[in-house]
Protein backbone atom coordinates (compact mmCIF):
# COMPACT_ATOMS: atom_id res chain seq x y z
CA UNK A 1 0.00 0.00 0.00
CA UNK A 2 1.56 3.17 -0.84
CA UNK A 3 1.80 6.12 1.96
CA UNK A 4 0.13 9.41 0.88
CA UNK A 5 2.00 12.32 1.97
CA UNK A 6 0.81 16.12 1.77
CA UNK A 7 2.75 18.75 -0.24
CA UNK A 8 3.50 21.88 1.57
CA UNK A 9 0.11 24.23 0.50
CA UNK A 10 -1.62 21.08 1.94
CA UNK A 11 -0.20 21.04 5.03
CA UNK A 12 -0.61 24.48 5.94
CA UNK A 13 -4.26 24.50 4.02
CA UNK A 14 -5.04 21.90 6.76
CA UNK A 15 -3.28 23.87 9.39
CA UNK A 16 -5.01 26.43 9.33
CA UNK A 17 -8.66 24.34 8.45
CA UNK A 18 -7.89 22.50 11.81
CA UNK A 19 -6.98 25.83 13.79
CA UNK A 20 -10.39 27.48 12.80
CA UNK A 21 -12.64 24.32 13.54
CA UNK A 22 -10.71 24.02 17.32
CA UNK A 23 -11.48 27.80 17.67
CA UNK A 24 -15.14 27.60 16.53
CA UNK A 25 -15.45 24.34 18.51
CA UNK A 26 -13.57 25.90 21.62
CA UNK A 27 -16.20 28.99 21.37
CA UNK A 28 -19.47 26.87 20.90
CA UNK A 29 -18.56 24.54 24.32
CA UNK A 30 -17.06 27.14 26.36
CA UNK A 31 -20.05 27.60 28.49
CA UNK A 32 -20.38 23.79 28.98
CA UNK A 33 -16.61 23.54 29.72
CA UNK A 34 -17.44 26.62 32.15
CA UNK A 35 -20.50 24.35 33.94
CA UNK A 36 -18.23 21.52 33.82
CA UNK A 37 -15.13 23.37 35.75
CA UNK A 38 -17.78 24.77 38.31
CA UNK A 39 -19.21 21.51 39.14
CA UNK A 40 -15.32 19.65 39.44
CA UNK A 41 -14.60 22.14 41.63
CA UNK A 42 -17.83 22.01 43.64
CA UNK A 43 -17.26 18.15 44.10
CA UNK A 44 -13.83 17.91 45.05
CA UNK A 45 -11.06 19.60 46.38
CA UNK A 46 -7.46 19.68 43.91
CA UNK A 47 -7.42 21.06 40.48
CA UNK A 48 -9.93 21.30 38.21
CA UNK A 49 -7.76 20.30 34.52
CA UNK A 50 -5.64 17.25 34.78
CA UNK A 51 -2.58 17.55 33.06
CA UNK A 52 -0.57 14.24 31.78
CA UNK A 53 2.28 13.53 29.38
CA UNK A 54 1.60 11.12 26.43
CA UNK A 55 3.93 9.92 23.80
CA UNK A 56 2.95 9.86 19.95
CA UNK A 57 3.36 6.91 17.74
CA UNK A 58 6.65 8.44 16.55
CA UNK A 59 8.15 8.64 20.33
CA UNK A 60 7.22 12.75 20.37
CA UNK A 61 6.26 13.72 23.84
CA UNK A 62 3.46 16.43 24.46
CA UNK A 63 1.29 16.91 27.08
CA UNK A 64 -3.04 16.55 27.49
CA UNK A 65 -5.32 18.51 29.77
CA UNK A 66 -8.51 17.07 30.83
CA UNK A 67 -11.08 17.95 33.23
CA UNK A 68 -10.14 15.86 36.38
CA UNK A 69 -12.81 13.20 37.01
CA UNK A 70 -10.97 11.02 40.10
CA UNK A 71 -10.23 12.63 43.37
CA UNK A 72 -6.73 14.45 42.96
CA UNK A 73 -3.55 12.26 42.87
CA UNK A 74 -5.44 9.04 42.24
CA UNK A 75 -2.56 7.36 40.29
CA UNK A 76 -0.19 7.78 43.75
CA UNK A 77 -3.27 5.83 45.52
CA UNK A 78 -3.86 3.24 43.20
CA UNK A 79 -0.39 3.02 42.09
CA UNK A 80 -0.93 3.58 37.98
CA UNK A 81 2.22 3.03 35.82
CA UNK A 82 1.54 5.14 33.87
CA UNK A 83 0.97 8.24 35.20
CA UNK A 84 3.61 10.99 34.83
Amino acid sequence: MEEYRLNRIQEIKKRIFDVIISLIGVIMFSPIMIIIAIIVKLDSKGPVIYKQKRITKNGKEFVIYKFRTMIKDAEKETRSYFSV
